[in-house]
């Protein structure tokens, strides 16, 4: 059974991409049915055959609840609040069956990599084929910059910093030398994706994670780590460069030529890294901050870094010098607060910002979005519903942190989520499907979600497992 739900889960995080990273409650219909229906099935399996080390994970079935909750009170849209509980039920409906699947002493969690590289290369490849002009139809280009299937330019870059990461970290983690060259084949694909986002949001996020990644490591690690960036990010400008001077067959014979000869040199190179280095832990990482901070000066100031930029590599300044940006965030962050004011509690429901900002914006500006998806979540579902699940989010944290011997495993992860404080990732649908795979990989079911001794005898699980299966059931009558 757990092949099947694996065969299903996939395809619906697939599925998810392609429909345009599932922003728009339309499209997100057929997939409450296929959830829901799935997640009956997986209960009642549960019950019978009293799995119990996954009955904890129906704790999780709060959010919807506290999405909910703003019905009772006079919402902000009673419509859009429902379709906002629909959502919530069915995340946590994918988030639950997820651990089933891909969890740590699960057989298909060894195909985590391959379905994470799976999304990476849909990504990448199609915004590729678009821009050489092999696809046509879609608009995945948004004023020069790559927006790919999500049709978000900043939400792109970051799922895509978020896969670079994500090899970057296995390739230097994982025994095995084919997988290896998998993880390390794809990266300077995937920075050329972010630096064609042409996202500072996104620039400024992983310079800042990668700093704490260092900081994180070894210093042999620091050195196995900064190598292979520094490589992916040579071919990735060069790449860049390239698209615009070369036909379409001489730019994919320069991609997979620079897959293949980065895998085997980086490998190699690492392979040869003496065991001891008499250096210590805090040097790199310290003159990354140095070389960061200089590099960001002079960009500012026009110096020598930002007429290369501007001359070789015709990036748009404009777009990364501008503040304008920067100050419609904090006027969007102190409008929300003007509404939070409202109802702090409980908050609004659902698209609570895109029907009440334009009652308390302090200047003439357009967006149904606020740009923050923490303050998002306060706005939807008050200081009650964001307590519970930063509280809830914090459990799961706990146990991965348990079950792990390193703590790099989380990097991806943050990447989004910090991100995540100044855009609109948590929007998509498919967002929470791809961290949610990327978390339940790293779960150990055999190490407490909740650290209360003999919860998995409770009848209290019991009784929430059958109160779960009759709403699952009655969402399914409401569709």
């Amino acid at each position: 059974m757990r092949g099947i739900y694996f065969v299903l889960l996939t395809a619906v995080l697939f599925g998810g991409l392609v429909h345009q990273g599932l922003y728009f409650d339309e499209a997100f219909y057929p997939y409450h049915i296929i959830m829901h229906l799935l997640f009956i099935i997986l209960l009642v399996r549960i019950w019978l055959y009293k799995e119990n080390v996954f009955k904890p994970y129906l704790i999780f079935m709060l959010i919807p609840i506290v999405y909910a909750l703003p019905l009772l009170f006079g919402p902000a849209s009673v419509y859009l609040t429902i379709q906002g509980v629909l959502r919530a039920s069915t995340t946590v409906a994918f988030f639950i069956m997820a651990i089933y699947v891909f969890h740590k002493d699960s057989p298909y969690h060894r195909f985590v990599p391959f379905i994470v590289h799976g999304i990476g290369l849909i990504l990448s490849l199609h915004m590729l084929l678009f821009d050489l002009g092999i696809l046509t139809e879609g608009h995945y280009i948004m004023m020069g910059r790559y927006a790919g299937l999500v049709e978000y330019a900043n939400t792109f870059g970051v799922l895509l910093a978020a896969l670079f990461f994500y090899g970057l970290i296995q390739s230097e983690q994982t025994q095995n030398k084919w997988l290896t060259y998998l993880h390390l084949s794809v990266l300077p694909m995937y920075l050329f994706m972010v630096l064609k986002s042409q996202s500072r949001g996104v620039l400024l996020f992983s310079s800042v994670v990668f700093i704490i990644m260092m900081s994180l490591s070894k210093t042999k690690q620091q050195l196995k780590l900064l190598l292979v960036s520094s490589l992916a990010l040579a071919l990735a400008l060069i790449l860049y460069v390239a698209i615009e001077e070369i036909n379409v067959v001489m730019m994919m014979v320069l991609f997979l030529s620079f897959s293949a000869l980065y895998s085997w040199l980086s490998y190699l190179w690492l392979e040869k890294l003496p065991k001891d280095i008499p250096l210590n832990r805090w040097v790199i990482p310290f003159g990354m901050v140095l070389l960061i901070s200089v590099s960001v000066i002079n960009i500012l100031k026009k110096g020598i870094l930002y007429r290369v930029l501007l001359q070789w590599f015709e990036l748009d300044m404009s777009q990364l010098t501008q503040t304008s940006t920067f100050t419609e965030r904090l006027a969007f962050l102190f409008d929300g607060l003007k509404i939070f004011k409202d109802a702090p509690l409980i908050g609004q429901g659902a698209r609570t910002w895109a029907l009440t900002y334009q009652t308390v914006r302090s200047y003439d500006y357009q967006s149904l979005e606020v740009h923050n998806g923490y303050l998002d979540i306060l706005l939807e579902t008050g200081v009650i519903g964001f307590s519970v699940m930063m509280l809830l989010v914090g459990l799961v944290m706990r146990q991965v942190y348990k079950g792990e011997e390193t703590n790099l495993t989380f990097i991806p992860i943050v990447v989004i989520m910090s991100h995540s404080v100044m855009d609109f990732n948590l929007s998509f649908g498919f967002v929470w499907f791809f961290l949610i795979v990327m978390l339940s990989s790293q779960i150990k079911p055999s190490i407490d979600l909740i650290p209360i001794k003999r919860y998995n005898s409770s009848r209290w699980f019991d009784v929430l497992l059958v109160l779960t299966c009759l709403a699952s059931l009655a969402v399914l009558i409401f569709l």
